[in-house]
């Protein structure tokens, strides 16, 4: 789904941010 997308999305960046 879209909003399972996004999530996973998010959760990538502020991995990469950390």
């Amino acid at each position: 789904m879209k909003l399972s997308y996004q999530l996973s999305s998010i959760s990538n960046f502020l991995f990469f941010q950390a």
